[in-house]
């Protein structure tokens, strides 16, 4: 047999061994700053180990002897808050998933903690627990002490992380009766809790979850993937004016026209709905062709309102209405008919009010703006080829300028011209093109996108949030600690 051959064959049974490395998640998902840890990434890497790729700097992964398991050292300088990973190899990299890097130390989940005997107690709080639903049926519990008329917020984090786990939480008393419970927070379908406690006491804390997207088990969840934040303090409850910036507040009565709140374009408002026959009007003016957006934020806040929010003329004659956007609350992107005077209204869709059901309104004169992005996380070339990406121009309220996209950070046997769009184009088109001997090269890239009027540039996205339906059943993420990214991937395959 020649050389040749055998070479060939070798390459190719490498080939086959040697696979895209599939990144689930890290556990723990977060890490402190200037510290190194013990840390596992959850997915199939074959070979072991792959590198691992970060998107602030200070971080560095070691791989040890075992599948899967790393020690993570996060230098002091590094940035806090959520940030990507990615494992990689010559073949390709994963998708992006998530590393949070705190400033504090944060607690890690110890099992067994199933219940009252053998639950994990927190020493002080504030405290954020990172943990897993690791098998199928497991139920964390945490034990917390309250003083009488102490406030306990608990809030569970899985669902931003993109963790498939649609999480639960409740309370119980020491005599094992629910006192607190709660499945979604409003925002997304993590739980929130918020209970003050009548008289001092011990209290049990339980995390757990169903599969997310669902199935058919009646069951609570558990595996490597089910990862989690738990986020318990206790003292009084948020405030609005520690969530939201406004600079005006409503003034009662103002549940229609005649008196309603006057307010002038720009503006943002605190307020509230009351009661379950509540509603809030808000008088402004406007010339014919105006852009306005008119938003309610209620849910995104942490609040249990369920906002409509509708624009009347001055003849109450509905003009436009809007209920639940991608994020749960109302959004109007609304051009004036006319010149005159407006009113948008404001009121619960389930006709429910009380002092917690919060919100900001807010009116504001959109600029001109470009969106791009693309639908894939990462591109492969091989030696000799050329490889087409597309970019999506999403042009909003009257933007026209022409644009230039071009990537950054290809390496030299690769060769990319700027792809030119003109002011009404919705998609611009880049040919990559690799030398016939181009080396192997795996590594992030960034797409920009140039504004050919003003030198302004932004690079190009892959959006991560995503949301639908199969037969009712909910599917995607539609928010998450980081929504897009513009850290892209290219890989230059080996020449055969």
């Amino acid at each position: 047999m020649s050389r040749a051959l055998v070479g060939a064959l070798l390459f190719s049974a490498f080939q086959s061994y040697c696979a895209v490395p599939s990144l689930d998640c890290l556990y723990p998902i977060a890490a402190q700053r200037g510290t190194t840890n013990a840390i596992s990434a959850v997915g199939k890497f074959d070979p072991w180990p792959p590198k691992m790729w970060t998107s602030v700097a200070g971080v560095s992964f070691f791989a040890e002897t075992n599948k899967g398991k790393f020690r993570i050292a996060v230098a002091a300088e590094s940035p806090p808050g959520p940030c990507f990973v990615r494992a990689y190899n010559e073949q390709g990299a994963s998708e992006p998933r998530f590393l949070v890097i705190t400033d504090l130390g944060e607690i890690a989940e110890r099992e067994p903690n199933n219940d009252f005997d053998s639950a994990q107690s927190f020493e002080k709080l504030p405290a954020i627990v990172n943990g897993r639903l690791d098998k199928t049926d497991d139920v964390d519990a945490y034990r917390v002490q309250l003083n009488a008329g102490q406030t306990l917020v608990a809030s569970m984090e899985a669902y931003v992380l993109g963790s498939p786990v649609d999480g639960v939480i409740r309370l119980l008393d020491a005599r094992g009766v629910e006192v607190a419970f709660n499945h979604d927070d409003g925002r997304t379908f993590d739980p929130q809790i918020i209970y003050t406690a009548p008289n001092a006491g011990s209290f049990l804390l339980q995390a757990f979850g169903f599969s997310y997207p669902a199935d058919s088990a009646i069951r609570f969840v558990g595996n490597d993937k089910c990862v989690y934040r738990l986020h318990v303090s206790a003292g009084p409850c948020p405030k609005l004016d520690q969530l939201i910036s406004a600079s005006l507040s409503e003034s009662e009565p103002n549940n229609k026209a005649t008196n309603a709140t006057a307010v002038d374009t720009p503006c943002a408002i605190k307020a509230c709905i009351g009661s379950p026959e509540d509603e809030d009007a808000f008088k402004f003016m406007a010339k014919k062709g105006d852009k306005l957006v008119l938003k309610v934020e209620s849910a995104a806040f942490g609040f249990p309102l369920d906002a409509r929010l509708r624009i009347e003329d001055e003849k109450q004659k509905e003009l436009a209405k809007a209920e639940d956007s991608k994020t749960a609350d109302p959004v109007l992107d609304w051009t004036a008919p006319e010149d005159g005077a407006f009113v948008a209204t404001v009121r619960n869709l389930l006709q429910r009010g009380g002092p917690d059901h919060l919100y900001r309104f807010s009116i504001q004169r959109p600029e001109p703006s470009l969106k791009a992005t693309v639908s894939e996380h990462a591109f492969t070339i091989e030696p000799g080829k050329t490889n087409k990406i597309k970019i999506t121009l999403k042009r909003t309220h009257g933007f026209e300028a022409r644009i230039s996209v071009a990537i950054e950070g290809l390496p030299k046997d690769v060769l990319c011209e700027p792809a030119e769009a003109d002011g009404k184009a919705g998609e611009a088109t880049l040919s990559l093109s690799a030398s016939a001997d181009a080396q192997p090269f795996s590594g992030p890239i960034r797409i920009l996108a140039k504004n050919l009027e003003t030198g302004s540039t932004s690079a190009a996205l892959r959006e991560l949030i995503s949301a639908g339906e199969n037969n009712g059943v909910p599917n995607g993420y539609s928010q998450l600690l980081i929504d897009a990214t513009e850290h892209l991937w290219l890989t230059v395959k080996a020449k055969p």
